[in-house]
């Protein structure tokens, strides 16, 4: 009988240490589960963010090509005003020339 009682009592604190073992890893395992969402959650926020600094970049070089080429049209403005501005001071020298000193166009206020 008391050998009985003496196995009972370790197969009662086994199962208590046992039990105390399967807490233990419960918590372990609640705690990863934890750690994997907040993990998942920052992997998330650094995908959104990735994708936010990737389409901003992607609008910026459509805004950067967008402006270069209204740039360029204006360059191609300026230098086609420039060349008519040329041109039509050309031309109003030259009929001044072949005017040759009519009054049409006085000069120096007289």
């Amino acid at each position: 009988a008391a050998e009985t009682q003496r196995q009972a009592a370790e197969s009662r604190a086994h199962v208590a240490h046992l039990s105390r073992q399967v807490a233990d890893v419960q918590r372990e395992r609640t705690s990863l589960k934890e750690a994997v969402l907040v993990r998942d959650s920052e992997i998330e926020a650094l995908r959104d963010s990735y994708k936010a600094v990737w389409t901003q970049s992607d609008s910026q070089g459509r805004l950067l090509k967008a402006r270069r080429s209204v740039e360029a049209g204006f360059r191609a403005r300026a230098l086609a005003l420039e060349a008519a501005l040329s041109s039509s001071s050309s031309e109003i020298r030259e009929a001044g020339l072949r005017d040759n000193g009519s009054n049409d166009f006085p000069r120096n206020g007289s």
